[in-house]
């Protein structure tokens, strides 16, 4: 009862939800008995997380055959789905981070493009997104929704050796035939 007009205001308690005891005689009408529940507020429970990998086998797969190491130290973060910037990240010794206590919402992940000289394996490669990279080419990946308590934990980004390499040399002529 907030308000000098009972036609318009909530008569539960806001602790126990319950009003007062209201008699109603038969054939009579009691219309301004009612309850209102104001908008919830999102508790911030969500979060999003994920690995980050070196893909061994270019496969462009972390399928858990214990091949696909950790990349530990890796900066990854995370914006909101206008682009702001959210939180930032440092994967731990296992290639794990963590963005927790997020509202519900939509979020993208953006991880370097480059890791010691390795790079992005292929986006969303097979048909198991637990196992697959999420990133794209620019290291971020796709909008990712969140509802309120959710724990999201496949986000994941594998690197992969470029496969270039240089191989360095001289050619001359053996002249007296003694391969020196």
């Amino acid at each position: 009862d907030v308000g000098g007009d009972d036609a318009v205001d909530s008569d539960a308690d806001q602790t126990t939800g319950e009003t007062a005891a209201v008699t109603v005689v038969a054939g009579e009408t009691t219309p301004d008995v009612d309850a209102g529940i104001a908008d919830p507020v999102d508790p911030e429970t969500a979060s999003l997380g994920g690995r980050v990998f070196h893909d061994s086998d270019d496969d462009s797969l972390d399928n858990g055959n214990g091949d696909e190491a950790a990349a530990a130290g890796v900066l990854v973060t995370l914006l909101d789905g206008e682009g702001n910037e959210v939180a930032t990240a440092e994967t731990d010794a296992a290639g794990a981070y963590l963005f927790e206590d997020l509202a519900a919402g939509d979020y993208r992940v953006v991880f370097p493009t480059d890791v010691a000289g390795k790079v992005l394996v292929d986006q969303d490669a097979g048909d198991d997104d637990t196992l697959d990279s999420d990133a794209g080419a620019d290291g971020a990946t796709d909008l990712i929704s969140v509802g309120v308590g959710e724990a999201v934990r496949d986000v994941d980004a594998g690197f992969e050796d470029p496969g270039t390499a240089s191989l360095g040399g001289r050619i001359f002529m053996d002249a007296n035939d003694d391969a020196v």
